[in-house]
């Protein structure tokens, strides 16, 4: 009893000299946890990123370890050479303007970088089965993060990677692919309802955008969060089951096929049958002759009586009118 006694008075001697033990969490890893959860909030899976920098190093969705390019001043710097080409030699660059997916956000603070994963669009580049994987480092000035909030760290990363607005002007050279800021006026198909009046707004669902454009011609849906509706001259893209993307798609041309190298000339209206030749009558007046025959060669005259002479034939007036033609 008097030991048990003893180790209680030792304990309540103890605590005075070392404190209550502190079990609250360490204020740096709150505000990481806090960053990364607004970051992962704004970079969730299925958002859509349009590249703004070359550099950013791609390689093939079956690799588990991606190296990672790296964002700091300004300038990206591509995975070590020897490190990209052990792990695959199909390493590719993003190209200014594609459209890409992140798939994880990290942040350590110690090393002053926000990872960001990313995978290929493959929908809205017009790609089939490809998902490349890339990673971007972004290194920040020491001390940056402890006191930055999720706003300054976005302002950096959208030098590399900005939120797809449903603009593409600028991108990808000026394509003409431009949707009006997420508002595309579709055209008349001849698979479906009348087109051109019907309006496609970003926030749509799948049914209002059938409601409006009847069924697609394909569905694309890979069973993520990314589903695509094509019609014959529009792409939707859906995110979470709301329209994030429209794409017109360029007419046909009509090709012009060359004449057949033996093919018969359009057949020439027949000529019209020749009329007459205009003939010197008894009774005509010179004036008639003349406008039939032209100028005599000579002109032989009488008084009561006149003859005109031509190269064949001689014509003679009697009072002004033919009486003869020899």
């Amino acid at each position: 009893m008097r030991g048990k006694f003893g180790a209680a008075l030792g304990l309540l001697l103890l605590v005075p000299a070392f404190g209550v033990p502190c079990f609250a969490q360490d204020p740096q890893a709150a505000a990481t946890s806090a960053l990364t959860d607004q970051l992962r909030a704004q970079y969730k899976p299925g958002a859509v990123l349009t590249v703004k920098k070359e550099g950013i190093t791609a390689f093939p969705p079956n690799l588990t370890l991606v190296p990672a390019s790296k964002y700091q001043d300004g300038q990206i710097h591509g995975p070590n050479m020897l490190e990209s080409k052990m792990v695959s030699k199909d390493a590719t660059p993003f190209r200014v303007g594609e459209k890409v997916n992140p798939t994880k956000v990290e942040v350590d603070v110690k090393k002053e970088t926000v990872s960001i994963s990313l995978t290929e669009c493959d929908p809205c580049n017009g790609v089939q089965k490809s998902s490349l994987k890339a990673k971007v480092n972004f290194l920040f000035p020491e001390g940056y993060l402890e006191g930055a909030d999720a706003g300054q760290v976005e302002d950096l990363i959208g030098q590399v990677l900005a939120f797809d607005t449903g603009n593409n002007a600028g991108d990808q050279q000026q394509g003409q692919a431009q949707d009006n800021q997420g508002q595309q006026q579709t055209q008349q198909s001849p698979d479906g309802p009348s087109q051109s009046s019907a309006t496609v707004q970003l926030g749509q669902s799948p049914d209002q955008v059938v409601a409006i454009l009847g069924q697609p011609v394909r569905i694309t849906d890979p069973g993520g969060p990314v589903k695509v509706y094509q019609y014959k001259g529009i792409i939707i893209i859906f995110s979470y089951n709301k329209v994030t993307k429209t794409f017109p798609l360029p007419q046909p041309r009509q090709a012009q096929l060359p004449a057949a190298p033996n093919a018969p000339a359009a057949a020439a209206q027949p000529a019209a049958p020749p009329q007459p030749p205009a003939t010197v009558q008894l009774g005509m007046s010179p004036d008639q002759v003349v406008a039939i025959l032209g100028q005599p060669n000579k002109i032989i005259d009488l008084g009561g009586k006149k003859i005109f002479v031509y190269k064949d034939i001689k014509v003679t007036f009697v009072n002004g009118k033919v009486t003869d033609a020899e």
